[in-house]
């Protein structure tokens, strides 16, 4: 075994590095450091897509007995720009980035008259996927509820996540409740690494 020991390699101008070839093994030792001050590629996942989103206008109407689109319409993150929050209120699943996804989402409902309970609907590609249900057995007056869960999908590039409200019955006014800064409606999620 030989050693090189220099302060610095640089590449010929116009070309690249290349360090050893195909099925080649470098070993850093124990308690050696590799220090990165530039950009790293090709070294693992790095858990995005990942973005948060959520409802900044403080109340929004909704309707009893009908399904209501959440619109989410404003942002936390969202790394790949993969969040729609000015028209579909929803995240699709960018090209080359399938896999197994962690969802956040929850729903704080305004309501000021009696109702029988509420849902959290989450949908991929416009079908119910998961259904989160508070029902009581008689119509009970409540001024807040809060639904909220955490669901592992598995996604495929173009597939897009939504989420939805629904009030079992009542009588309006009842609202969505969100807020500028405080995240009481909303939606996140990410894709999982190494899964």
């Amino acid at each position: 075994m030989s050693e090189v020991k220099v302060d610095k390699i640089s590449p010929r101008a116009g070309t690249d590095v290349t360090l050893g070839d195909s099925g080649d093994t470098f070993t850093i030792p124990s308690g050696a450091t590799i220090t990165n001050s530039g950009t790293a590629t090709g070294f693992g996942d790095d858990n995005t897509p990942a973005f948060s989103a959520y409802m900044s206008t403080a109340t929004t109407t909704i309707a009893t007995a009908t399904e209501t689109k959440i619109a989410l319409n404003a942002e936390e993150f969202d790394s790949d720009s993969a969040f729609d929050s000015t028209t579909n209120y929803r995240f699709t699943v960018p090209a080359g980035e399938g896999g197994k996804y962690l969802f956040s989402a929850g729903i704080s409902y305004g309501i000021t008259t009696n109702t029988d309970g509420v849902e959290l609907r989450l949908k991929k590609n416009g079908a119910i996927i998961a259904d989160n249900v508070y029902t009581l057995a008689t119509a009970y007056e409540w001024t807040k509820a809060t639904l909220s869960g955490t669901w592992f999908l598995d996604l495929s590039a173009a597939d897009y996540i939504e989420l939805y409200g629904y009030v079992v019955s009542g009588y309006t006014p009842l609202n969505y409740l969100g807020h500028a800064t405080t995240h009481k409606t909303w939606l996140s999620g990410f894709k999982l690494a190494g899964v």
